[in-house]
């Protein structure tokens, strides 16, 4: 089923579309932070804005580069080389969100006049890492942060330098929200939200933010897809109403299936697997009359969806004159 070479193309280069907006913002975001508040901005914050711009440039590279790969087909194993990628994406989002916090933060504190918690000073000066120390110091100066351990502050800390480090779940508590947030708007189950979420009570910010976005990317392969084919059959006079299409994912897979009906009694149903795999099964038919269906449905996604039938099996046939089932089996190119 070459509806994963072309469509599951098009899912990926959406996605690096995606990820090529939200750097482009992040850089804007960043430029506009260095422009209008210099006044606030210590060492600290220019390293870590030097740091980000850095990241933003070699990503946007590295993006164009996993574009050209791609090129105009994409089978399972370029989506999972694409998944993998977006991982630096990711990364960087995470290093935007915590310096956005940071300068803040910041700015709260410069309005504010605070100054280090008590005895803070001298906690600071027992970490020995420059890096550590200053990330520390910075996200102490959010209000947000003051009900907060120095112990608890310096944890955050290492999982904002390396966002794949585990964390408490209540430390970055906005974080989870915010990944919640973009499942929900991506029309993500919240079964598959909560099996992405987890329920640990250490977690890792990149860990989460990666589960979303392949749930995300999964979600759209899946949609094109259906799309694709509740068009094709909706032409062909079949009727699938919302509750026809139904979403199964337990660990034999992931599978999504489409049952149409015409008014004559006649019944496709049809399951698709994530891994390429296509199955359809036409019922209710008169001897071979179901080909007057299954014909123009095959031409319909080939010519008309981008998407080709390959490695064709009948699984099971049966001529009867009152029933008539074909049932046929492809892989896309390149599954296993």
């Amino acid at each position: 089923m070459e509806q994963a070479t072309l469509e599951y193309a098009q899912a990926c280069n959406q996605m690096l579309d995606e990820a090529d907006r939200r750097l482009a913002d992040i850089i804007a975001d960043t430029e506009a932070v260095q422009r209008n508040s210099s006044r606030i901005l210590d060492a600290a914050l220019r390293e870590r804005i030097s740091d980000l711009m850095k990241s933003c440039a070699s990503t946007s590279a590295s993006i164009a580069e996993r574009r050209g790969s791609i090129g105009t087909t994409a089978y399972r194993e370029e989506i999972d080389r694409t998944r993998q990628f977006l991982t630096q994406v990711n990364r960087v989002v995470l290093q935007s969100e915590a310096l956005n916090s940071a300068v803040r933060a910041a700015f709260d504190a410069k309005m504010s006049e605070r100054g280090l918690r008590e005895g803070f000073e001298e906690y600071l000066s027992g970490i020995g890492d420059p890096q550590l120390r200053s990330v520390v110091e910075l996200i102490s100066r959010n209000k947000a942060h003051d009900s907060l351990s120095n112990e608890e502050l310096k944890e955050l800390a290492e999982s904002i330098i390396d966002p794949s480090k585990k964390v408490r779940r209540k430390l970055i508590k906005d974080t989870v929200s915010s990944i919640e947030s973009e499942m929900k708007s991506e029309k993500i189950s919240p079964e598959v939200i909560r099996d992405a979420m987890g329920d640990g009570e250490a977690v890792s910010p990149l860990e989460l933010k990666d589960r979303a976005t392949s749930e995300i990317l999964d979600e759209r392969l899946r949609r094109s897809a259906v799309q694709a084919i509740v068009k094709s059959i909706t032409a062909r006079g079949f009727i699938v109403e919302r509750s026809d299409i139904r979403h199964l994912k337990n660990e034999e897979g992931d599978t999504v299936k489409i049952t149409a009906r015409k008014p004559a009694g006649q019944v496709a149903e049809f399951r698709i697997d994530l891994d390429g795999k296509f199955v359809y099964h036409f019922q209710g038919y008169e001897g071979k009359a179901c080909e007057k269906d299954i014909s123009p449905l095959e031409r319909d996604l080939e010519e008309v969806y981008g998407i080709k039938l390959t490695a064709r099996k009948t699984l099971w046939e049966n001529p009867d004159r009152l029933q008539n089932k074909h049932h046929q089996e492809m892989r896309t190119q390149g599954g296993h």
